[in-house]
């Protein structure tokens, strides 16, 4: 009586005693029916009722409810956890209760086959439309079925102790030869396991792509890459550089270009300078494919003025790209023909670079021969772009242009860009003549005042500036427009201060620095003191040259004027002072009014 009476200072003891009592009743007399499990009920609310008042009836309800799924009862257990008259569970409760008797019948399973995993189903199906009871049937779903499918074989004992899912993920893609190609079926694996979220999703596409990339699977581990690039999924940036730079042949270049941009975009600060020079490589490989498709053209075998054709391996642009040195194409050559084919490709260079200076010990015989993929260029692509240039028909045929301000430009310039662009890149600089060819194209009119102020920029390039002038008397002569003839005449008074201003300049940053304040400053009128200070400055050439575009300017104006109040006049002959044509126009002039 002792006990009863001081239980209520041991509420934990009683508990343990309530745990206790229906730990036997399932033990002693496995199987029982329902009847037996609504008077076991009954009797606990008599016992708490009679002996154990302090103790909570939805705690009871909950004991007991565990004690029935722990028996199998899930029916009988699905009516109690429903509630009863007497008490009542919180559906949270309610569904931990549940969560906590599958996982034990499924952590104590020793096999996938075996009863205990029907029961855990089972114990969750109490709760079907539960979210956290569905993500535990999902992972028994995912051992059970999906992962044998895949080749691996998980006890639940050996699951428990793995931490991360990932790693579970791994083995299923390495498990059996091709098991990676199982792509929506691992994807879907994962998001069983839990790994559900946008990044995790990336993170498992990503060991599938690198698992197919070591397979030899290249397209698999390219359209991969694709999608996760366009994911931002920045860990991955260096399967994209190695697929971009890769021998797949069904990858374009834009395809490779976007692969390896995002490679740049996050790899680590040493891999910058390589990915650099892949990029540009892979540029030049795209404007000489483009000028392949625009002009329906290809680069021919390379021969020697005065000599059979020489005809050199299949190599495409790609090749060309990843010759390293100048023994693969020299390969192609015998030995008495060597000598001719390099004389041949230093004449090719000579068009369109200047000489290298010998005093610092570097000349075109040493290039390349060092550098395999200056030689394939100069030997291979080279003479056909030159080829390209000296076609009239591809300066009338337009593309979209890739000069900012210039909407179109013709094949023919498109072309002598690509030339411009491989000598900058490899550190050659481009002869005079190339320069002009490309600002004669930009100033060509119909042309903007935007465009003549490019052309202007691309003629500052010019060692010999005089060469500039040339071209910008040449557009004088040619344009009719009165606006574009102005706009021409603005940009060579601008051409002229540039050049007498920049003489002093120490180096190409400082003159550089110059000529962007300058362009800054194009729009910004000249007052009489500045036009004073650059008079004072200028070389006796470029102020006479100035004046001339002045005056010209000034009777353009004039010109326009008279045009305009005069249909039909001979302004060049009104201008000239020819003093009886002046009168004789005057007269007439008088005349139409006066009738």
């Amino acid at each position: 009586m002792n006990f009863f009476l001081e239980a209520h200072s041991d509420e934990k003891g009683v508990k343990q005693i309530i745990r206790l009592i229906l730990s036997k009743f399932i033990r002693r007399q496995p199987g029982r029916s329902d009847n037996e499990w609504a008077n076991m009920w009954r009797d606990m609310l008599c016992l708490q009722e009679k002996a154990f008042p302090f103790l909570d009836l939805e705690y009871l309800l909950t004991e007991f409810c565990r004690g029935l799924l722990k028996a199998g009862k899930f029916s009988l257990a699905r009516s109690y956890l429903r509630g009863t008259s007497s008490a009542s569970l919180a559906t949270e409760k309610a569904e931990n209760l549940v969560i906590q008797a599958a996982r034990e019948y499924f952590f104590s399973a020793s096999s996938l086959s075996c009863s205990e995993i029907w029961k855990a189903k089972e114990c969750l199906n109490l709760f079907p439309s539960s979210r956290n009871v569905k993500a535990e049937a999902d992972i028994i779903d995912a051992l059970t079925v999906k992962l044998p499918y895949l080749g691996v074989t998980l006890l639940p004992v050996q699951f428990r102790q793995i931490k991360d899912p990932m790693e579970i993920i791994k083995m299923a893609v390495t498990s059996q030869a091709g098991a990676y190609l199982h792509v929506d079926e691992l994807i879907e694996v994962a998001k069983l396991l839990g790994l559900s979220s946008l990044d995790e999703i990336s993170a498992v596409e990503e060991v599938i792509a690198r698992e197919a990339a070591v397979s030899g699977d290249l397209q698999l581990a390219f359209d991969l890459c694709l999608v996760l690039a366009k994911k931002g999924h920045g860990l991955v940036w260096d399967l994209c550089a190695a697929l971009a730079r890769g021998p797949l042949e069904n990858m374009d270049i834009s395809s490779r270009k976007q692969l390896l941009g995002f490679a740049l975009s996050h790899c680590d600060e040493e891999s910058i300078s390589e990915l650099l020079l892949a990029w540009k490589d892979l540029d030049m490989q795209g404007q000489c494919e483009t000028l392949m498709t625009l002009t329906g053209t290809n680069a021919p075998n390379f021969s020697i003025q005065g000599s059979s054709v020489i005809s050199l391996p299949g190599y495409s642009i790609q090749d060309i790209v990843d010759l390293k040195n100048s023994s693969e194409l020299a390969d192609g050559f015998n030995g008495a023909d060597q000598e001719n084919h390099f004389n041949s490709i230093k004449n090719t260079l000579s068009l369109v670079a200047k000489n290298l200076p010998v005093e610092n010990g570097t000349n075109w015989d040493l290039i390349l021969q060092e550098n395999g993929k200056i030689l394939s260029f100069a030997a291979i692509q080279l003479p056909w772009l030159l080829e390209l240039t000296r076609k009239e028909y591809y300066s009338k045929k337009f593309t979209s242009g890739l000069i900012p301000g210039k909407q179109y430009v013709s094949v023919r310039t498109q072309t002598v860009i690509t030339i411009l662009s491989w000598l900058a890149r490899n550190g050659f600089a481009p002869r005079d003549d190339l320069i002009a060819s490309l600002a004669k194209s930009i100033l060509e009119p119909p042309a903007t005042e935007e465009e003549d102020v490019i052309g202007c920029s691309f003629l500052l390039n010019l060692v010999d500036a005089f060469s500039g002038v040339q071209v910008i008397e040449e557009q004088l002569r040619t344009r009719e427009n009165y606006l574009e003839t102005c706009s021409i005449m603005n940009v060579g008074m601008t051409y002229s201060i540039l050049h007498n201003t920049g003489v002093d300049c120490e180096g190409p940053t400082q003159r550089r620095e110059l000529l962007l304040g300058k362009f800054r400053e194009k729009n910004k009128p000249l007052y009489a003191d500045d036009i004073n200070r650059i008079d004072a400055v200028q070389s006796s050439f470029w102020r006479e040259w100035k004046l001339k575009l002045e005056e010209k300017k000034r009777v353009t104006e004039h010109s326009r004027f008279l045009e305009q109040i005069i249909p039909g006049v001979e302004t060049t002959r009104f201008l000239s002072g020819d003093a009886s044509y002046i009168e004789s126009v005057i007269f007439s002039l008088i005349e139409s009014l006066t009738l």
